[in-house]
């Protein structure tokens, strides 16, 4: 089984279309973990809708916005499966992302974690396609982040080796390069896909 895993916050605009394009993907055997993470808007009352329509979907709450590090480490907690993914709240999963990820990783055990490419998006419009090396080294690692990371699916030792993301000052909007540096450490690397499997929210004049 995967566990993808996902926190959302004020993402009542978005957040419905990002769940059910993982719950209506073509590999079904799977849990989606949702934490609102301390939004003012109605995320959380969509959230238990979709819930109570589908019982693959578990979602909580936080009280107050804790971040994300703190928001996936939760998620990681109540997770059951042998592979990990991730998504975003305004981000679109293909249809058959998790099902090509997996045979990914199921016919190359010299990897602990894949990514892909991805479509970037504005406001629902595809303005461009983000690619990175197929196989990125510790050197590439030093110089940037070469993993989309809510494209990722990661076997669960990843996160045993690692203890999840590091919640700390020092991570925060970075825990992702965070944990790929840590698995690197640990001599776990990743692949990226050439093909993009997500659709990834970004402001093109964001810099």
């Amino acid at each position: 089984m995967i566990s993808v895993i996902m926190s959302a916050y004020n993402a009542e605009k978005t957040v419905r279309r990002a769940a059910e394009s993982i719950l209506n993907g073509s590999y079904g055997d799977l849990e989606l973990i949702i934490a609102d993470d301390g939004s003012r808007d109605e995320t959380y009352k969509i959230l238990q809708q979709i819930c109570a329509e589908d019982p693959r979907c578990i979602c909580f709450r936080n009280e107050t916005n804790k971040g994300l590090a703190f928001s996936l480490n939760r998620c990681l907690s109540f997770a059951r499966g042998e592979f990990i993914a991730r998504m975003d709240a305004d981000d679109y999963s293909l249809p058959d992302r998790l099902k090509i990820q997996l045979d990914f990783l199921s016919r190359h055990r010299e990897f602990g974690f894949v990514g892909s490419a991805a479509y970037l998006i504005d406001h629902n419009e595809i303005y461009g396609i983000r690619r990175f090396p197929a196989r990125p080294s510790s050197a590439d690692i030093i110089r940037h982040n070469p993993f989309i990371h809510p494209s990722t699916l990661f076997r669960c030792e990843c996160f045993e080796k690692t203890n999840g993301y590091r919640d700390m000052p020092f991570t925060r909007r970075c825990e992702d390069y965070d944990l790929f540096f840590r698995l690197y450490a640990e001599a776990i690397s990743g692949y990226n896909l050439p093909q993009p499997l997500l659709l990834y929210e970004e402001n093109p004049y964001d810099t």
